[in-house]
């Protein structure tokens, strides 16, 4: 009996591995068709917002021209607007599966991680356009804000400025909270920065027309923003980071991001300088691309990673001074 019991084991064993067995595929690849879903909804978003404006349009005669440049005005916003209806819709395909709405935004999340960010960022978008202004490469005109047209303006100003604010958010949402820790498990911390970085930029030139600067500028803000989400443990405080930055070069300072130009309530211009070469000016300020795209931005970039990784090395001495015995 024993060796009989012996002999049908692999039988069992042989009718077992027959069996179809279900493979699931793994936390890196779940994110990499997270990514992919994310860009294809956002040219969905934006071929659906087009038809939108076209139907808008239709009763009043306007040329294609005019259609193009009310897209492109917009743009921006419909972004903002998409990104936001990605994550609800997400969220709700599988609320089981899928983070809460706690886990994406929470008071923790603002007031240690956002806010302190947004201060950072709108502090180096200042310091870049004044040492611009201050170099001749951009041109202060004034505040403009007409009282007649004041709370339109004021209206344009507030929903610009969240669509901003949501798209940042919740691309950061997904790229350095749901992508990054799986590929960062996956292939390294280093390889992880690379990846997702190079899929951030991807999704932008998606989303908007970009040149090779400003591709560079943002796979440089990309593996910044990947590296302090490494140091601080919190997405969150990268996003406040790009947050201020734009918000200060775009709706305030009326500057281009990503080709999109807005009438803000500071009119600054760029402009090229006597002697120098408008090649050279506009690799030093971004020119018509606006400063995000600038050489400078990149340097002070930089020093504000150093500062991220050295502290100290920013850090004053205290002098101590000698008391006198009695």
């Amino acid at each position: 009996m024993t060796v009989q019991n012996s002999q049908k084991k692999p039988a069992n064993v042989a009718s077992n591995s027959s069996q179809p067995q279900t493979r699931f595929p793994k936390e890196w690849q779940r994110s990499l068709l997270l990514i992919l879903a994310y860009g294809a909804w956002s040219w969905f978003f934006r071929l659906l917002s087009l038809t939108w404006i076209t139907h808008g349009l239709r009763d009043s005669q306007a040329r294609l021209q005019d259609i193009s440049e009310t897209f492109f005005i917009n743009e921006l916003v419909f972004a903002g607007f998409g990104s936001i209806a990605f994550i609800l819709l997400w969220r709700s395909l599988s609320p089981i599966r899928h983070p809460s709405y706690a886990d994406f935004l929470t008071s923790y999340r603002i007031e240690k991680g956002f806010l302190p960010g947004f201060k950072s960022g709108a502090i180096l978008a200042t310091t870049l356009l004044v040492v611009l202004a201050v170099f001749g490469f951009h041109q202060v005109i004034g505040f403009y804000l007409d009282w007649e047209e004041s709370p339109s303006v004021l209206l344009g100003f507030l929903i610009r400025s969240a669509s901003l604010i949501s798209l940042i958010y919740c691309e950061e949402f997904l790229f350095r909270h749901r992508i990054l820790p799986s590929f960062r498990l996956q292939f390294g911390d280093s390889m992880a920065a690379l990846l997702s970085s190079i899929l951030f930029v991807g999704i932008k030139n998606l989303q908007f027309e970009l040149g090779l600067l400003q591709s560079v500028v943002l796979m440089a803000v990309s593996l910044h923003l990947v590296r302090r989400t490494f140091l601080k443990g919190n997405f969150a405080n990268g996003a406040g980071l790009f947050a201020g930055l734009l918000f200060v070069i775009h709706p305030l300072a009326s500057l281009p991001i990503f080709g999109n130009d807005y009438q803000g309530l500071f009119l600054i211009k760029s402009q090229g300088l006597e002697g120098i070469e408008p090649t050279a000016s506009r690799w030093i300020s971004g020119g018509a691309g606006g400063p995000f795209g600038s050489i400078l931005f990149l340097v002070l970039l930089g020093l504000i990673t150093l500062y991220l990784e050295k502290p100290d090395l920013f850090r004053l001495p205290i002098p101590k001074f000698r008391t006198s015995k009695t």
